[in-house]
């Protein structure tokens, strides 16, 4: 069973979420670990998860309204085609049913972009739905998926609030 704990700097996991943190996200992708450890995004936690005493990931995510933006996950790689990503966007949805989840994924760059393709098919097999816009955050272009009822000028509103380098909304087609 998947245990879900809430995390921070006076936490033992700390260490564990900062090693994956730094391995499994690209640096163009990254903030400082100190606003993830000391969340300094509005209403944020950061979760980290758990097979028995065996950690497998974390998630760190921002509460906006009724509306959960992940803004990172990830599964330890020892853990990876386990299943464990889809157990915590499971766990995610049934311990917050009452808001959409709302996550990004980097935007597949060409046909052959199988990384990115990959990614953004694991969230639709999880019931994740494409969002009618992309954006630029820090030169990596974005588009969002999401769990729930979207609502776009929420979100962009909330977007704009805590990453004020998000620019060039526009409508995509990818499906």
């Amino acid at each position: 069973m998947i245990l879900m704990k809430e995390t921070n700097t006076s936490t033992s996991e700390i260490d564990d979420v900062e090693k994956l943190y730094y391995s499994a996200f690209p640096e163009d992708e990254r903030c400082p670990f100190d606003e993830v450890k000391n969340l300094k995004l509005y209403n944020s936690k950061l979760l980290s998860y758990y097979d028995n005493e065996n950690f497998i990931g974390f998630t760190f995510a921002s509460f906006y309204e009724d509306m959960i933006y992940i803004v990172y996950l990830a599964v330890s790689a020892s853990e990876r085609n386990k299943h464990y990503g889809s157990k915590i966007l499971e766990l995610l949805n049934k311990k917050f049913n009452d808001k959409t989840i709302i996550l990004s994924v980097e935007k597949p760059v060409t046909e052959g972009d199988i990384a990115s393709r990959r990614l953004n098919n694991f969230y639709k097999k999880n019931g994740f739905n494409v969002v009618g816009f992309e954006f630029d955050n820090s030169g990596v272009r974005f588009i969002l998926l999401y769990k729930g009822k979207f609502n776009a000028e929420k979100f962009k509103k909330f977007l704009m609030l805590n990453f004020p380098n998000c620019i060039n909304f526009t409508d995509t087609d990818i499906t």
